[in-house]
C-alpha cells in the first residue's frame, strides 16, 4: 500500500483524510462489471459496476475498455449512494473505447461519508451494440488516458486515506456484452388499440422474430381482466393460411386473465417441417382479440387509457403453457419476450360546442380561447380611449357626467363567410344593460366616427332608464348603412382593430350611495329597450351574421375633489395655515418653470386663489394679499370662514369648472 496516487478525479480531501492500515493479506475490495446479454445490434444496453469490500471506501478511481467497433459509450448512471456523496465523474467520448470514473464519497463531513463495507452498487455504463461479437469489458492500469496530459490511470480504492492498487488488496472481475445480429422474440406489436372510438373492441398482434428456421410457436400472453375481455384468438397473416399452419390450437382461460395459442406449421403426413416453416425474420403469427370493459368516457372528452398484456410462463392453459418455439427438429427451445400494451380508446364521440366568445373558456376545444380563436374575431367594446389608444374604464363623479364610446371591430382575412370574396360590413345592432345610478343622456352621438364618414343612413337608439319597469336599465342600437333608396349597397370595409362607432353621455345619480362604486355597462343578448322585441348583439357581413366578443366596461364613480383654496402646494395643513408664501412661489413656478424649478400642482383648483376658473399671476397676488396686506380670504372652500376662524377642513368647489384636481375627495 502507498499514498493516494493519480487522483486526477478526486478532491484534495483524499489527501488529508488519516491514514489506516489495511488487513495484511486480506483483499481490500473488489471491483465488478456484469454480463449483459445477447442483446441485438443496434439495441441499447445497461452493465452494472459494483464493488464487494471488505472495509469502508472513501472513494474510487476506476478505468475499462471494449472493443470500440462492437459498442459505443453512452453514458454512466451513478447509484443513489454515488449521486449522494461529494464529487462524481465519468469521462467518456461516445467514439472512444474506455470509461474512467472518479468517485469521492465525502469532503465536507456530511453524510454519506463512506461506500459501507460490503456489497454496492457504483451504477451502470450504458452502451449502444454497434455490432455482432462479444465486447469484453475489460478492467485495465495504466492503459486509458483522458487527453494529452493527463495520466494514464490505474485502478483504485481509498480506503483511510491510503490508495490501493491490484498489488494491494483491489480486486477486479471483467465483464462483457454479447451481441449478436438477430433474437429470436416474441413481443406485442405496439400499435395494439381498439378500432375506434366508437367500437370498444380490437386485436393485438403478437409477433414472433425468428433467427432461423422454426417449425412452430407456442404463445402464452395475460391482460388485465378489469380492463380486458379477452374474446378470441385468431390467425395472423403468418399463420393465416391452414394449409401453411396446418395446427393452430387456442385456449381462453377461464379465469378469464388470458388465453394460449399453439401452431404448427406441419401436424400432419409427411411431416415436411423442413419445407414448411417460418423463416428467419418477422411474423404476424396470432391476433389476440378483446372487449374493453371499461373504456373512458369520450363524450366527456376522457382521454384514452393503456393496459399492460404481459408474456407469462406455467400459470395460463390446462396444462399449463410457457413461450417456446419449435426447431425443425421438433425440439422446443425458450423464447425471450418483450411484454406489451393495449390502447383502449375513449368511446363516444365529444360533442363539440360552438366557441362562446365571452366565457374564458376553449368550448370547440381547438386551443384557442375566446378572441384568439378565429370564431371570435368580432368584437365590441365600450369605454374611452386613454392616451395610448387602449380602451379603459371611464371616471366620473358624484351627480357629473361622462362620455362613454363604443368601438366594434370586424376582420376580413381569411373569413369563410365571404368564400374569398369582398368583405362588406352591412350593419350591426348593440345591446346593453347598465347600472340605473347611470342615466343616458342621448342617442348614439356618431358625430367625428367611421359610420359619419361612410354616411350610414339608418342610425336608431332606444333608451331605457326607468330602473321600476321591470326589466332594468337598457340601450338598444341599430345600424344599417344602406337603408334609403336607391340603395345602392352602402357598406363599412373590414374593421382589423377597434374603430369608435358613437358615444353617449351619461349622467351619474347625485347620490353618496355611488361612492367609490364602478357602474356597469354590459352587452346583454336579449334586451328589449323600450319595446318588445328582444335584441342579440349581432354584425351583418354580407348577409352572414357574426357573433361578437364582448368587452364590457365601467364608470369608476368618486366624489367631487376636496381642497383648501390658495393651498396649490397641497400641504394640507390644519388652523388655517395650510396657505402660506410657498403656495404664491408655486404658482409662479407653475406659471414660469426653469431648468432649476419645475412645479405640477396636484390640484389646479386649490391654485385658482381667485376663484375665476384659471390660473394666472392675478392668484399669486391673490395669496401675498391674504398672507400680508390683509387681502380678502380665498373664497370657499378658503382656509378660514368669513369670521376669520380656521376652517375644519378641506372642502368642494361651490363653483364647478374645468379645472382638474387629484387631492381627496367627498367619497373618503
Amino acid at each position: 500500500m502507498k499514498q493516494l496516487r493519480f487522483l486526477w478525479l478526486l478532491p484534495a480531501i483524499c489527501l488529508l483524510a488519516m491514514p489506516v492500515t489495511v488487513q495484511g493479506g486480506t483483499a481490500a475490495g473488489t471491483l465488478s462489471l456484469g454480463n449483459e446479454g445477447p442483446v441485438r445490434v443496434g439495441d441499447q444496453v445497461s452493465v452494472e459496476l459494483t464493488l464487494d469490500s471488505s472495509q469502508d471506501v472513501e472513494g474510487c478511481q476506476i478505468a475499462f475498455g471494449w472493443d470500440g467497433s462492437l459498442a459505443e459509450a453512452t453514458g454512466f448512471t451513478p447509484s443513489p449512494l454515488v449521486a449522494a456523496g461529494d464529487f462524481f465523474i465519468a469521462n467518456f467520448l461516445p467514439t472512444a473505447d474506455f470509461y474512467a470514473i472518479g468517485i469521492a464519497i465525502d469532503d465536507d463531513n456530511t453524510a454519506p461519508i463512506v461506500i459501507p463495507a460490503g456489497t454496492n452498487s457504483l451504477g451502470n455504463a450504458g452502451f449502444t451494440a454497434l455490432n455482432a461479437g462479444t465486447a469484453n469489458l475489460a478492467f485495465a492500469d495504466f492503459a486509458h488516458s483522458t487527453n494529452a496530459l493527463s495520466p494514464a490511470l490505474e485502478n483504485i480504492l481509498v480506503i483511510g486515506g491510503l490508495s490501493v492498487n491490484q498489488s494491494e488488496g483491489l480486486t477486479t472481475v471483467d465483464g462483457s456484452i454479447e451481441i449478436v445480429d438477430c433474437l429470436p422474440r416474441l413481443f406485442v406489436d405496439p400499435t395494439a388499440m381498439t378500432n375506434s372510438d366508437t367500437d370498444a373492441t380490437g386485436c393485438a398482434p403478437v409477433l414472433l422474430e425468428a433467427c432461423q428456421e422454426a417449425a412452430g410457436v407456442q404463445v402464452a400472453l395475460s391482460h388485465d381482466p378489469a380492463e380486458l375481455q379477452l374474446d378470441s384468438i385468431e390467425r395472423g397473416s403468418a399463420a393465416s393460411d391452414a394449409a401453411f399452419a396446418e395446427f393452430f390450437g387456442t385456449e381462453i382461460n377461464v379465469g378469464g386473465d388470458g388465453g394460449t395459442v399453439g401452431i404448427i406449421l406441419d401436424a400432419e403426413s409427411p411431416f415436411d417441417m423442413t419445407v414448411r416453416a417460418f423463416s428467419a425474420g418477422l411474423h404476424e403469427v396470432a391476433l389476440f382479440c378483446y372487449t374493453a370493459l371499461n373504456p373512458p368516457d369520450g363524450t366527456v372528452g376522457a382521454p384514452d387509457k393503456s393496459t399492460p398484456l404481459t408474456f407469462v410462463n406455467g400459470t395460463l392453459g390446462s396444462p399449463s403453457k410457457d413461450n417456446i418455439y419449435v426447431d425443425v427438429d421438433g425440439m422446443s427451445k425458450p423464447l425471450p419476450t418483450e411484454d406489451g400494451s393495449f390502447l383502449i380508446k375513449a368511446v363516444g364521440e365529444v360533442i363539440i360546442p360552438p366557441e362562446d366568445c365571452n366565457n374564458g373558456v376553449d368550448d370547440d376545444l381547438d386551443g384557442l380561447t375566446d378572441s384568439d380563436d378565429s370564431d371570435c374575431q368580432q368584437g365590441y367594446a365600450c369605454g374611452v380611449e386613454d392616451d395610448g389608444g387602449n380602451i379603459v374604464d371611464a371616471m366620473g363623479i358624484v351627480g357629473g357626467d361622462v362620455e362613454i364610446s363604443f368601438f366594434m371591430k370586424s376582420p376580413g382575412a381569411d373569413d369563410p363567410a365571404t368564400n374569398g370574396s369582398e368583405v362588406h360590413i352591412q350593419g350591426f345592432s348593440m345591446a346593453m344593460t347598465h347600472s340605473c345610478s347611470l342615466e343616458a343622456q342621448n342617442d348614439l352621438d356618431i358625430s367625428d366616427t367611421i359610420l359619419d364618414a361612410v354616411g350610414a343612413e339608418f342610425v336608431s337608439t332606444q333608451r331605457d332608464s326607468d330602473p321600476d319597469d321591470g326589466d332594468g336599465c337598457e340601450i338598444v342600437i341599430g345600424v344599417l348603412l344602406d337603408a334609403i333608396p336607391p340603395f345602392e349597397g352602402q357598406t363599412l370595409p373590414p374593421l382589423e382593430d377597434f374603430q369608435t362607432v358613437g358615444s353617449i353621455t351619461f349622467g351619474i345619480a347625485d347620490d353618496p350611495a355611488v361612492c367609490d362604486t364602478n357602474l356597469a355597462i354590459e352587452f346583454t343578448d336579449g334586451v328589449n329597450g323600450t319595446e318588445s322585441i328582444p335584441v342579440k348583439n349581432l354584425i351583418s357581413v354580407n348577409n352572414t351574421s357574426k357573433v361578437p366578443q364582448f368587452i364590457n366596461c365601467q364608470v369608476v364613480v368618486k366624489g367631487l375633489p376636496e381642497f383648501f383654496r390658495g393651498d396649490c402646494n397641497n400641504s394640507g395643513e390644519s388652523m388655517g395655515m395650510s396657505v402660506n408664501i410657498a403656495d404664491a412661489a408655486g404658482v409662479v413656478s407653475f406659471l414660469f418653470p426653469t431648468f432649476l424649478v419645475v412645479f405640477e400642482p396636484p390640484c389646479l383648483d386649490a391654485c385658482d386663489c381667485n376663484d375665476d376658473g384659471r390660473i394666472d399671476l392675478a392668484d399669486t397676488f391673490c395669496i401675498l394679499a391674504y398672507l400680508f396686506q390683509g387681502g380678502a380670504y380665498p373664497v370657499a372652500p378658503g382656509p378660514l370662514n368669513a369670521d376669520g376662524s380656521p376652517t375644519s377642513g378641506p372642502g368642494v368647489d361651490p363653483t364647478l369648472d374645468v379645472l382638474s384636481c387629484a387631492t381627496g375627495d367627498i367619497c373618503q
